[in-house]
């Protein structure tokens, strides 16, 4: 009975250290588990480092974008003003000569009627001086 007993118990040992042979692999199983959750987590990090410099990239490409937008506008607009500087001085210009050629229609129609008098004058003056002519003749 006792041999009984000591083979149980050395049954019983075998089965424990079976099953510490089964926790070490599990444990050597975890600590491989855990070597890959850590590599994971690496690329992770990079991957995130990744995101934080394209993140920058694209913000920096962004404002860049917006400055060189902003200058091209405020060469729009200066070449706009000048533009409009020059149409208004042209616009001048053009009302100026429009007012000069108005006045000169104007003194044209005066000295028109003042040669068609004097004409009419002078031919009056010619036929009075035949006239006068025949008369002493």
């Amino acid at each position: 009975m006792e041999q009984d007993v000591r083979d149980q118990f050395e049954r019983i040992d075998d089965r424990f250290a079976r099953v510490d042979e089964q926790f070490a692999r599990v444990d050597e199983r975890f600590a491989r588990v855990d070597e890959r959750f850590d590599r994971v987590d690496d690329r992770f990090d990079r991957i995130e480092q990744s995101f934080q410099g394209l993140e920058r990239l694209i913000t920096d490409f962004k404002d860049s974008l917006e400055r060189e937008v902003q200058e091209g506008f405020a060469q729009v607009t200066a070449r706009f003003d000048t533009q409009a500087t020059r149409l208004d001085r042209h616009a001048a210009l053009w009302q100026t000569g429009r007012r000069w050629s108005a006045k000169m229609d104007v003194w044209a129609e005066r000295i028109d009627q003042a040669v068609e008098a004097k004409d009419r004058e002078i031919a009056e003056l010619r036929e009075r001086l035949i006239k006068l002519e025949k008369k002493s003749a």
